[in-house]
């Protein structure tokens, strides 16, 4: 049984946010009483109430809308807060003094307020965790992607994100040991299902801009100047490209996929600063492949391409340096990860990857350990270490400098898919600490997207959206 007090919410009588119902059930799984629910003074606002009964109006029976039926809580509804409550939740859209009112008749104890979503701002939205006991202070940020066409569905994206963010708090704050065991992302499956026909309605639509890959050997960063420009054929797209130098044979491993169609894997072979060649596809399968990080372990070499679709990481070992991997692969993680990214550290392997689930793929960070590359890899107890669409999901490999630095690449995709990526150095694993070092915007480049910036050794590639072509083939 738990060691966590009972916990109740405070709602708004017209209902319930969708991460407070996702919320309940983690509480419950984990063996935690939860009490019911405080009706208080609705703060939604006139534009969210509108919006929803709208979207209600146009979408019939399609499963939009961000607030459910307050019994869906379970137990039962109080008047005030009962003063046993070891933990009150409550969602509001405003500052965290109008959270504090709640204190002011109900449980002195209470450590937490989970503010909702705040849909405002015209690119993100920003979730936070305040502690109020002593001077309020945030202790945690989540920045999902608003939703341009649905109001609603910019609330319910975050409500798996939030919703396991705030059970690992609950339960940590009263056993540390509890916090990393009792909420991962696995058990988010089935509790989350009532949140997959929002998540159908209206998926983003990307560009029909082609993408394409540019390399540049040498330089301390590419500049528009010196990139050469790999086009593919008109009827496909080129992306995700990762360099690879493996005895004197620089390789640029990368994504093909025809329009619609499943990815697979090329290589192209780099022969000097401006001349290149295509080897033709070296790995392909039943599901789509994209994201190939090349890793060498103790001479031998291997690839990771992501592959969510399947539910699993795999790694597949080289047979002959460029164009033959094994097709079956070691699997490494049992998981929906998008583009999981693997970094040698001094005492321990890392992996980098964004949770495939029913929120955003681009914005829940989740890092994995293990003592060797073929594991068994760990998950960090602070999973997810970040929810934040502008510098989660990995955009490239994970390097060392000269001066023992890491650096990681992350993709900024909160105002549409592939606005930038943002260079990190990482301060900590663990607990897990990076700090911006540099955004790079694809307008430098004369594109309109880039989600994907890499480099070995002296051989740096990345891939393009909406280049203007004529400025740059050679």
């Amino acid at each position: 049984m738990s060691t966590v007090g009972p916990v109740v919410f405070a709602v708004d009588p017209r209902g319930v946010p969708q991460w407070m119902v996702v919320l309940s059930g983690l509480l419950k799984e984990s063996e935690v009483e939860v009490l019911g629910w405080v009706e208080r003074k609705s703060r939604r606002g006139l534009r969210a109430h509108l919006a929803q009964r709208l979207e209600r109006a146009v979408f019939p029976g399609s499963g939009v809308g961000s607030f459910v039926p307050a019994r869906h809580l379970g137990g039962r509804a109080y008047d005030a807060v009962p003063i046993r409550a070891a933990t009150v939740v409550c969602a509001n859209h405003a500052p965290v003094a109008e959270g504090a009112e709640l204190w002011a008749f109900g449980s002195s104890e209470a450590p937490f307020v989970f503010p909702g979503p705040d849909a405002s701002n015209a690119s993100v939205v920003r979730s936070c965790l305040w502690r109020l006991d002593g001077m309020p202070r945030v202790v945690e940020e989540l920045w999902t992607r608003r939703d341009p066409q649905l109001f609603s569905r910019t609330v319910d994206e975050t409500a798996v994100r939030w919703a396991t963010v705030a059970a690992r708090t609950i339960l940590k704050a009263a056993s540390p040991r509890m916090g990393s065991a009792s909420v991962g992302a696995g058990r988010l499956e089935g509790v989350a299902s009532t949140l997959r026909e929002v998540k159908a309605v209206f998926r983003p639509r990307y560009s029909s801009h082609r993408w394409s890959v540019a390399y540049q050997l040498g330089g301390s960063e590419p500049t528009a100047e010196r990139l050469t420009h790999l086009v593919p054929p008109p009827d496909r797209l080129w992306a995700d490209p990762f360099p690879f130098e493996f005895e004197g044979d620089k390789v640029i491993f990368l994504e093909e996929a025809l329009h619609g169609g499943r990815g697979k894997i090329l290589a192209c072979r780099v022969h000097d600063a401006e001349r290149w060649e295509s080897l033709g596809v070296v790995l392909e399968g039943p599901h789509h492949l994209s994201y190939p990080q090349i890793i060498e372990d103790d001479g031998r070499v291997w690839m990771i391409p992501e592959c969510a679709e399947r539910g699993e990481v795999r790694a597949h070992r080289c047979l002959q340096f460029p164009d033959q991997w094994d097709p079956e692969g070691v699997l490494l993680v049992d998981g929906r990860l998008a583009d999981a990214t693997v970094y040698r550290g001094r005492d321990a392997w890392w992996m980098w990857a964004t949770l495939v689930d029913d929120g955003n793929p681009s914005d829940g960070l989740v890092l994995y350990s293990s003592d060797s590359f073929e594991g068994p890899w760990r998950p960090h107890p602070q999973n997810p270490v970040r929810v934040d669409v502008r510098r989660s999901r990995p955009a490239g490999s994970v390097w060392t400098e000269a001066d023992g630095t890491v650096v990681r690449v992350a993709q900024d995709c909160a105002a549409r898919y592939g606005e930038a990526v943002v260079i990190q150095e990482v301060e900590s694993m663990v607990p897990y600490r990076d700090r911006d070092r540099m955004r790079i915007d694809a307008t430098r480049f004369g594109a309109n997207c880039i989600h994907t910036l890499n480099r070995h050794g002296d051989l740096w590639a990345l891939d393009l959206e909406g280049l203007q072509m004529g400025q740059g083939e050679r």
